[in-house]
């Protein structure tokens, strides 16, 4: 791996998103090279100009698999198990009452309930919750997201892999 960090003069301290010469690499590239492009698996894939720098150094199988937000990198059964316990956990009544019980930063989903109450049994005082960031999004992002794609609007799960079909062809693979 040192080799690969010598090639593209990264720190291996630092993430090189925060590597100021990376930044500006990228910020200087056109930004039609940066769009996604069809991979050795003939399907459109991010990062490209990224990847074939990484050609001959990584293997195929990771070079260019499907990109995984962070918090799906942890595996698709730790996600399904996190929202069937909330689907256990949390009734249908329970959701239906959902602005009742949270009428400030009000939970769409019974997987953000269940998180809500989880918080709440943490950090029960009203500014606690006021702390805490709050829109709706798409994929962690912000709300500006949702005006990317009309699917977009209709998911109320803040999770990238709701609106994803890839998320799909990546379980069959895992």
């Amino acid at each position: 791996m040192c080799g690969i960090l010598a090639i593209l003069d990264l720190d291996p301290a630092r993430s090189p998103a925060a590597e100021l010469r990376q930044q500006a690499l990228a910020m200087a590239m056109d930004p039609s090279v940066k769009l996604p492009r069809n991979a050795p698996r003939s399907r459109a894939i991010e990062k490209f100009p990224l990847r074939r720098a990484f050609e001959g150094h990584l293997p195929d199988e990771v070079l260019w698999r499907q990109k995984e937000q962070f918090s799906d990198g942890v595996g698709y059964a730790w996600i399904d198990a996190l929202k069937a316990t909330a689907g256990c956990e949390v009734t249908d009544g329970m959701l239906r009452g959902a602005a009742e019980r949270f009428p400030v930063k009000t939970p769409e989903t019974k997987e953000a309930y269940l998180y809500r109450q989880l918080f709440e049994s943490h950090f029960p005082s009203a500014t606690a919750v006021a702390c805490v960031p709050f829109e709706r999004s798409v994929a962690c992002s912000t709300a500006t997201a949702l005006a990317w794609d009309a699917a977009f609007q209709s998911s109320a799960d803040p999770s990238g892999r709701a609106v994803a079909d890839v998320h799909q062809e990546g379980r069959a693979h895992a």
